[in-house]
């Protein structure tokens, strides 16, 4: 509820809308991709880039904003535990970029605490993958083709555009409260443990 307060705290301007991307950063994410879109959004100033994380690529990611003279994107390194939860909770619109060979991943560690905090995720992946398929039934984030700059720019401008994207968001925490926590998780288990028991 108090997100405004929360990008204050983290160096922003509350009429800024957050895009970033937080995890690995390693070759095979593809995350040239959110540089290209950066640079489409480089007129408006209150439309932050971020790149949180660690990985062999950082620098190479850094070197390519530089020359493209992109000074609406960040680069932080992961951040700590204790303001981990607000470090979410700012974030406007979360990505989930990966390949094309990638995106068959059914649940992307990252996305997780993603619909934890009710986040409004862009996820790339191909439509006959398992990901494509949990996303779009449970209607808990936008979904576009992978490897695709005109499809990332066009989906960030639609939720950037979009006032009414509160079933996302509680979509997606429904999701996480249901089927992603720990009581909901070793429930089940038990359950299906006590099935098996019962029918031998």
């Amino acid at each position: 509820d108090n997100k405004a307060e929360l990008k204050r705290k983290f160096g922003y301007h509350k009429e800024d809308k957050i895009i970033v991307y937080s995890g690995a950063i390693g070759e095979k994410q593809g995350l040239e991709i959110i540089l290209n879109s950066a640079k489409e959004f480089i007129k408006d100033k209150h439309i932050k880039f971020l790149i949180c994380g660690s990985g062999p690529y950082q620098l190479v990611l850094k070197e390519k904003a530089s020359q493209l003279n992109l000074n609406n994107i960040t680069f932080l390194p992961l951040q700590p535990k204790d303001v981990f939860n607000d470090f979410l909770n700012m974030i406007d619109i979360h990505l989930v970029i990966q390949k094309t060979n990638a995106s068959d991943l059914m649940m992307p560690s990252k996305l997780t605490t993603i619909l934890a905090v009710g986040g409004i995720a862009l996820i790339t992946a191909n439509e006959n993958t398992d990901l494509y398929r949990l996303v779009h039934s449970h209607n808990m984030g936008h979904i576009i083709q992978p490897e695709n700059d005109t499809a990332l720019t066009s989906g960030i401008n639609y939720l950037i555009s979009n006032k009414n994207l509160s079933t996302l968001k509680k979509n997606a925490h429904i999701y996480a409260s249901q089927f992603l926590s720990l009581d909901f998780i070793m429930q089940d288990f038990e359950n299906r443990i006590l099935l098996e028991r019962s029918s031998t």
